[in-house]
């Protein structure tokens, strides 16, 4: 979910198979730097504010020099952006070099196009007039429902001041003079995100990614998702990291797909950051924590998941434990006797802080006596016994949530007025607990679809 800059309460955005869940009229406040991609995509498929491309960034492909992929490993630099709340990568898709986030919620690659209109409602004049000044631009109109919307070119990034950029031709996609219009085969042109309509036209484009030194490899073509028209809150770039778990159109053609690989480790650090696309086996030390990853749709009570036709990095979660500043540790472990434990974890690049149903928090307060206080560690324990663990001083939402938190409080938003409300019924009913890149960050994760397997180790 995209935020307001405003810090004006805002309805909440998702992707395709949660559309049906979610009601305009549910209303959360964040702040700018709390992103909540839509995990699941449409069949069509996740979400989509700003591109964050910066204004350093290379514009024009073709004057770079190109070669193939590497057969073994393929370097790819990332980069943090704070508008965003989210990891990039830039890839070059037809005429220029498009900054997306990487979202491991998502199959494909779903970008701006150049022409790209973003209409914006609000309930009240006063929200609009405020969201006017604070995306210095657009009009305000009265839409046949009685809100008032604001309709501008959908933004791109911002300059070195902080200000939105007016030129956004070489920033958003344009394509190329071989790429190929798609039409029909199961592809839809509205893809509905809860509250969110998206308009887009589907084009069969050659892509490239640029290494470190700033060579552009050429890949296999894909499908690319040019949005034309958004209607709602967000509109951000996005380079999906996962696979559909059956065609959904006779244009399957993914990023991964394009790449090709079934593997590939994101090393998500302040300085430097790294993808490597085909997450070479070689990089993993001995010591790292591996988690077999399981097809949540197929799991007992989670059929509705389904609907989604997207593979979720997602593990089984068996117990979770606090360590207290005095060194002693509780737990909860998963019983089967309970519909308030949470028996899996997504892991997604795509979301910024982490979140779960609004009836998780007080159950760790109440019987782990979990305060979010310095000192204190956060233990999830997954299958062969494997742990991961996050001290409260490593896992803070710098922004918490405007009048509801006071304070430093971690980056797991699992109580009322913090989280989603309905946040289970959004995901047909299934319980689990997902975790954004403020709880990934100084580790890398190795995701690896065809062993089924999720690695991750420490950076030190």
């Amino acid at each position: 979910m995209q935020t307001n800059e405003s810090n004006e309460i805002v309805p909440m955005v998702f992707a395709g198979a949660i559309a049906c869940a979610l009601l305009a009229s549910v209303t959360v406040t964040y702040t700018r730097s709390s992103r909540l991609r839509p995990i699941l995509r449409p069949t069509t498929r996740r979400r989509i504010l700003r591109s964050g491309v910066t204004s350093s960034s290379p514009r024009i492909v073709s004057r770079m020099r190109v070669e193939r992929p590497l057969s073994v490993s393929l370097l790819v630099p990332l980069e943090y952006d704070a508008d965003e709340g989210a990891y990039m990568m830039r890839l070059g898709i037809g005429r220029g070099l498009v900054s997306c986030v990487l979202d491991s919620g998502s199959a494909h690659i779903t970008v701006k196009g150049s022409s790209c209109q973003w209409t914006n409602c609000y309930v009240t004049e006063t929200a609009a007039r405020k969201k006017v000044m604070n995306i210095e631009g657009g009009k305000v109109s009265r839409s046949p429902k009685g809100e008032y919307c604001i309709l501008r070119p959908c933004p791109c990034g911002r300059d070195r001041f902080g200000r939105w950029l007016s030129d956004c031709h070489d920033r958003s996609y344009t394509p190329s003079a071989g790429a190929e219009a798609l039409r029909g085969g199961g592809l839809s042109r509205e893809l509905a995100y809860g509250s969110q309509t998206n308009t887009v036209d589907h084009f069969l484009e050659t892509i490239s990614v640029m290494d470190a030194k700033g060579v552009a490899h050429a890949l296999q073509s894909a499908v690319v998702y040019q949005i034309t028209k958004v209607d709602g809150d967000t509109s951000s770039n996005i380079v999906g990291m996962t696979m559909e778990l059956r065609p959904s159109n006779t244009h399957n053609k993914t990023f991964l797909g394009a790449v090709p690989t079934t593997a590939w480790t994101c090393e998500l650090l302040d300085a430097n950051p790294v993808l490597d696309l085909f997450g070479n086996s070689a990089r993993v030390p001995p010591d790292a924590v591996s988690l077999p990853l399981i097809d949540i749709a197929n799991e007992r009570g989670t059929k509705g998941l389904a609907k989604s036709n997207v593979l979720f990095y997602t593990t089984r979660l068996l117990a979770i434990g606090v360590t207290h500043p005095d060194q002693t540790t509780e737990w909860w472990e998963d019983d089967n006797r309970t519909d308030k434990f949470p028996r899996y974890v997504v892991f997604d690049t795509g979301t910024t802080n982490s979140y779960s149903d609004d009836v998780l928090g007080p159950e760790l307060r109440r019987r782990l006596h979990w305060r979010e206080v310095d000192g204190e560690v956060l233990h999830f324990r997954f299958e062969d016994g494997k742990t991961l663990s996050w001290r409260f001083q490593d896992m803070i939402d710098p922004d918490g949530v405007p009048g509801v938190t006071r304070g430093r409080v971690s980056a797991l938003h699992c109580e009322n007025k913090r989280t989603y409300p309905g946040f289970r019924e959004m995901f047909y009913g299934t319980y689990f607990i997902m975790i954004g890149i403020r709880m990934m960050r100084n580790r890398a994760w190795r995701h690896d679809i065809g062993n089924m397997t999720l690695q991750t180790w420490a950076l030190t």
